[in-house]
């Protein structure tokens, strides 16, 4: 985001942007953008969670420019797309998921994905560029109501 509104590489503080990372259910944060202003986030996991906010955004109420909406807790960081066990993880188990992903990202030179050179090519011989309409068409997805589906069946 940082780059699609300055056209420049982000500050390497923001790699380390704390205020968003950890466990708890509703994270809120600003960063003041040079020329651009101050942007409100909100970091949100748990579909309860994730109602309270879009209900707050449809009554035009909500103070973010962004939201990220993760079902699991903590995100896809914290290890909600590993394998199931039959003892689910503690939350000591995944902050130290959390912290050790977040130390080896670190250690990349490669941080951003528009500097991505497969992203790149991607972009450049398929998807055209960016946000594009077929980019937009084959990589973003939309809400289709299935509750029709989740009613209880009539026993006979």
């Amino acid at each position: 985001v940082y780059y699609l509104l300055t056209q420049h590489k982000a500050p390497e503080e923001l790699f380390n942007f704390q205020p968003i990372r950890g466990l708890k259910a509703i994270k809120e944060a600003s960063v003041d953008i040079h020329g651009v202003g101050t942007l409100r986030i909100a970091v949100v996991h748990g579909l309860a969670n994730a109602r309270m906010i879009c209900e707050s955004v449809s009554k035009g109420k909500a103070p973010y420019h962004f939201i990220e909406i993760m079902a699991c807790p903590g995100g896809c960081i914290a290890g909600g797309g590993q394998p199931r066990t039959s003892v689910p993880p503690a939350d000591h188990v995944r902050e130290k998921r959390i912290a050790s992903m977040y130390q080896k990202d670190a250690s990349y030179l490669l941080r951003e994905s528009y500097e991505n050179k497969e992203l790149l090519e991607l972009y450049q011989t398929f998807l055209k560029h960016p946000m594009s309409e077929f980019a937009h068409e084959l990589l973003h997805t939309t809400y289709t109501s299935r509750a029709e589906k989740l009613v209880a069946k009539k026993l006979a």
